[in-house]
């Protein structure tokens, strides 16, 4: 016990799901995680019943396919993306988020990894041609993908975006040169009180070169630089930006 700090964990088989039970420090109820849905969910003392459990998770994958399904009908990770259908999933990560409330996200086992961007409705994100900003500043080149990885045990995270270069342009020289073959950004989190993700950018790296963010990538950057986890599970992780109606969704590499 770290000054009131109690890391009671409990791990219980109830027909084949595994529930893993925490005490937050200053929590007043229970926090558990199952095997199949990890967003944690705040639970009475008492116990809900295991039919009624069953039953929210069922619920859940069921919204969670609409919320996929819809999703594989939007290209380019929501460029341009139909006001109704950017109003449809903003209804169904509310729906989730109801259904399994993400109180206490910072502790599930399973934040830590890599996730890439499926979607976002951040028209920032989409004019900067990508999180960093990178393919928006120099032309010639793209970054048709984010990935996110995050590390739990010291509170590190790195957003890459892979660079594609047009062939013969001078930048693909450059970048070879380089060997730039992503460009990087090194950050810490934290969590504030009020449960939101916030993001502090340190280091940009691209290839044998690095340096502090500069203003125009800051700024970039903080699209995603303080998010509410929605929902969390096994393959999804669904944050929203302080704009209820600017979504992240991603899927999990790893």
């Amino acid at each position: 016990f770290f000054r009131g700090f109690c890391c009671f964990m409990l791990l219980i088989t109830l027909s084949g799901l595994h529930v893993v039970t925490y005490m937050i420090p200053g929590a007043t109820r229970l926090v558990s995680f199952t095997s199949q849905l990890h967003c944690p969910s705040l639970v009475a003392q008492d116990g809900a019943s295991s039919a009624h459990a069953f039953e929210l998770e069922n619920d859940a994958e069921d919204i969670k396919s609409e919320l996929l399904e819809l999703l594989s009908e939007i290209p380019a990770r929501g460029y341009e993306v139909a006001e109704v259908d950017a109003k449809d999933l903003v209804d169904i990560a509310e729906e989730l988020a109801e259904l399994v409330p993400c109180d206490g996200w910072q502790y599930s086992p399973l934040l830590a990894g890599t996730w890439r961007l499926l979607y976002t409705s951040s028209k920032a994100f989409h004019n900067n041609k990508g999180l960093i900003g990178y393919a928006r500043d120099f032309a010639g080149i793209s970054t048709p993908e984010l990935l996110m990885r995050v590390q739990t045990q010291f509170r590190l995270l790195t957003y890459e975006e892979p660079i594609q270069y047009e062939e013969r342009s001078l930048l693909s020289f450059i970048g070879k040169a380089v060997q730039a073959e992503s460009i990087k950004a090194k950050c810490t989190w934290s969590v504030n009180g009020e449960g939101t993700w916030l993001v502090y950018p340190a280091e940009i790296v691209a290839g044998s070169r690095s340096w502090e963010p500069a203003d125009r990538q800051s700024k970039a950057l903080r699209v995603l630089g303080a998010c509410n986890p929605l929902f969390l599970d096994e393959s999804t992780l669904v944050l929203r930006a302080q704009l209820r109606e600017v979504l992240f969704i991603f899927e999990r590499v790893s």
